[in-house]
């Protein structure tokens, strides 16, 4: 059975992944109207869900016992995925890497550690 929700959990993540980066392959995304600040929220929140879903993966597949080895290799392989999407959209027409892209990105890396944070001491305290 834990096999089985590993797996779910990490073909979840294959699409999650295969999701942001379709969105990022879309050209004039500012043709579709979309403004500054739901740009941002976007970028918010593909990164927090990625990172939740990293984050159970990690955490129910290896059972890390120090939080801060957890979060930190769900920060680098995020951020790493971070930094190649904001490639990937240097070469689509009508788009560009920036910075601030990549900041908001990191924004959404630290809410999806939150959320999971939340989520888990709900659940300790509960099962108590």
């Amino acid at each position: 059975m834990c096999n089985l929700v590993g797996m779910v959990i990490y073909i979840a993540i294959l699409i999650w992944v295969g999701i942001i980066f379709g969105l990022s392959a879309i050209q004039n995304p500012s043709n579709l109207g979309s403004s500054i600040t739901f740009s941002i929220v976007v970028h918010i929140i593909e990164y927090a869900t990625l990172t939740f879903l990293i984050v159970v993966a990690l955490y129910r597949t290896n059972h890390f016992s120090k939080l801060i080895i957890l979060f930190g290799i769900s920060l680098i392989l995020v951020s790493l995925y971070a930094v190649s999407d904001e490639f990937h959209q240097s070469f689509v027409p009508g788009r560009e890497a920036t910075i601030q892209d990549l900041i908001f990105d990191l924004l959404g890396i630290g809410l999806g550690m939150v959320i999971w944070k939340f989520g888990h001491f709900i659940k300790v305290r509960l099962t108590r």
